[in-house]
């Protein structure tokens, strides 16, 4: 059997990331384990008080006014 280009062309295409991935794993330090501070929560005493409980009423928004062109007569004069 011939070593086509197309067999050429897939060997390399496995084989190059299988390298790149073999070769990262062989010089990666081994890890360990992350250390995760204790966690702390510091919460305020008491519950806060609201200074105001009403709402302030909103204000109606005004339609935009509209822009007048020369369309929008009819159409084209």
């Amino acid at each position: 059997m011939v070593f086509s280009r197309r067999m050429a062309a897939l060997s390399a295409v496995v084989l190059i990331p299988l390298g790149i991935a073999a070769t990262s794993y062989a010089l990666a330090d081994s890890p360990k384990a992350p250390e995760v501070p204790a966690p702390r929560m510091e919460l305020d005493h008491g519950s806060p008080t609201p200074t105001s409980t009403s709402i302030p009423p909103r204000r109606p928004r005004r339609p935009a006014p509209r822009r007048v062109t020369r369309w929008s007569r009819g159409g084209p004069r």
